[in-house]
This record gives structure tokens, sequence and C-alpha cells, in this order.
């Protein structure tokens, strides 16, 4: 709505000073006021890190623990980042799904800040009570909202 809207020049300003903004696991995206990015359509049950890959956000998640989210079936994304967004300046592009050109964790710097687009569908695997459950869902969700001081 219009009061989320209009915060969108506080968060940029927030992200500018260093903060982080994570965008995760969004059916659709129709605010380019905060960050401008397309979605695509694509399922898969397997995440992949990029060659050289390196961020905060994939430490101590090995890449084996990816390729099923914990061993167990289902679908790891739906969708995959797409648009201008992976042309920007300075974007590092993490994991990807079914082929590299469908990435689904990308981390795009702002200044002395960051935007992180995930569309790994971690929410249905954080509930320990639950049978999806998967200690990698929640380690990634952990370094997603966890900065650690200067890297980025």
């Amino acid at each position: 709505g219009k009061p989320a809207r209009s915060a969108a020049r506080a968060v940029r300003k927030f992200v500018s000073a260093g903060g982080r903004l994570v965008v995760l696991d969004q059916r659709r995206w129709d605010w380019p006021e905060l960050v401008d990015f397309a979605l695509g359509s694509k399922t898969s049950s397997r995440a992949f890190p990029y060659a050289r890959a390196r961020h905060p956000v994939l430490a101590n998640v090995g890449p084996e623990f990816l390729k099923r989210l914990n061993g167990e079936p289902g679908t790891a994304a739906e969708r995959f980042v797409a648009g201008a967004v992976l042309k920007a300046p300075g974007l590092k592009k993490l994991l990807w799904i079914a082929q590299p050109r469908y990435p689904v964790l990308v981390s795009l710097p702002v200044d002395e800040g960051e935007v992180i687009i995930c569309t790994l569908q971690l929410n249905g695997r954080l509930a320990r009570s639950g049978g999806r459950y998967d200690p990698i869902a929640e380690r990634l969700l952990l370094n997603l909202l966890c900065r650690r001081s200067g890297q980025s």
C-alpha cells in the first residue's frame, strides 16, 4: 500500500549507510522504488553455488547440502532473479538452479550496504517441530539476517 511505498526512501537510505535489505522468496515483485528487479519462473529441487562464489551468506553451507536442501525431496525454488539488475555494477551471483542462467541468490552493493535477493523457499523448512525442518535452511536464513562486520 501507500504507506509501505513511502518508506522506500528511508529503507534505501538505511542500506546506503551500511544496512542490509533482504528480499526473500517473493512470488512477485512490484516495488521498483526500493530495488528494481524481475522474477522469472523455473522450478528446481536443487541449488548450486556459482564457481568462486564467496559471501558471508554462504558461511557454513557446504555445496552438497544445497542439492536437495537437507536431502529431502521438494522444491528449493520456483523463481529466479531476472532483469536489468543482473547487469548492475558489483552484483554477485551466489546460487543458481537448473542452469547457471537462473540465479536464486544475488548480492547487490548499494554504497556502504547491500541488497540481497533470495528466491529459495526457506520458510517452510524452519520449524524444528515440523517434518520438513532443514538445518541448512535455518543456517541460510541466519546468514541472510546477520551481517558480519567487515564483510559483504
